[in-house]
């Protein structure tokens, strides 16, 4: 039985970048998957039009939650009771 190795594309799917971005997240070969932080650095989310096209409201709750990132590492803090639960 001969197996695709391959996703083939979707007519509806007329981004390229978005199309190379999905590609590179479900490829087959775990080898050559990228992970979820290379994905962020795509060009789907990195390039000029996909900053253009965020909201004033998203990169102010980007840069808030930017500050209180910069807050929790600042105080150093490793106690239990100060992290976040993660079940």
């Amino acid at each position: 039985m001969n197996r695709t190795k391959f996703i083939e594309r979707p007519p509806v799917i007329k981004d390229n970048h978005l199309w190379d971005l999905l590609s590179q997240l479900l490829d087959f070969d775990p080898n050559k998957r990228i992970t979820s932080d290379q994905a962020l650095q795509q060009p789907y989310f990195s390039s000029h039009e996909a900053i253009s096209d965020i909201s004033k409201e998203q990169l102010d709750h980007t840069s808030l939650a930017a500050i209180a990132q910069l807050e929790r590492d600042s105080k150093g803090s490793n106690d239990i009771k100060s992290q976040p639960l993660h079940l």
